[in-house]
C-alpha cells in the first residue's frame, strides 16, 4: 500500500525510485535489505499529512524521528547503497516541504556527499554499457539530477 501511493503520488513529479528495480526488490519472493527498508519507511513518512487528531501534531513526529535515527545508524556502520540515498533523498523532500528547518539544508548536503561517493557525479567511459543496465542507469541520472534540483530549491 505504501510504495503503491508512492509511485501514484511522489513518482510523479520525482521519478527516483525505478518500479521494475522495486518490484524486484519487494516482490514475494524478495528478502528485503536494511536499506530497502529504509526506503520504504522513507516512503511512509514522506506521505504523512497531518488529519483528524494529528493536526495538532509537529512535523517532527516519532515516524521521522525514528526514520533519521535509522539513517544515521546506517551511515555509522558504513551502508553506502542508492536505496539508502533515495532514503536520505525522500527525507530530505519530507523536511522541505514540512518546513523542518534547518534540517533540510543538512541533509541536501549529505545527500551531495553520499551520491559523490557511489560516484553518481561521473561519467564513466570506461564502464561498459552492458555490465549496468540502462535502467540502472537512468534511475543514477534521476537520483543525481534530483539532488542538484533539491539543493537548488532547498539553498
Amino acid at each position: 500500500e505504501i510504495s503503491g501511493k508512492y509511485f501514484s503520488w511522489i513518482h510523479l513529479w520525482m521519478p527516483i525510485v525505478s518500479k521494475s528495480k522495486w518490484k524486484r526488490l519487494t516482490g514475494p519472493l524478495a528478502r528485503p535489505t536494511p536499506d530497502v527498508k529504509l526506503l520504504l519507511f522513507a516512503m511512509k513518512v514522506l506521505l504523512w499529512t497531518p488529519s483528524g487528531e494529528a493536526k495538532s501534531r509537529q512535523p517532527r513526529h516519532r515516524e521521522y524521528t525514528v526514520l533519521k535515527e535509522h539513517l544515521a545508524e546506517a551511515e555509522a556502520v558504513g551502508i553506502m547503497t542508492l536505496e539508502l540515498l533515495q532514503a536520505w533523498i525522500l527525507t530530505t523532500i519530507y523536511e522541505y516541504a514540512h518546513g523542518v528547518y534547518p534540517a533540510p539544508y543538512i541533509s541536501i548536503g549529505t545527500c551531495f556527499r553520499y551520491s559523490l561517493a557511489l560516484g553518481l557525479n561521473r561519467k564513466d567511459k570506461t564502464v561498459n554499457p552492458i555490465t549496468i543496465a540502462s535502467d540502472a542507469q537512468e534511475e543514477r541520472r534521476r537520483v543525481w539530477w534530483s539532488i542538484i534540483i533539491l539543493d537548488r530549491i532547498i539553498s
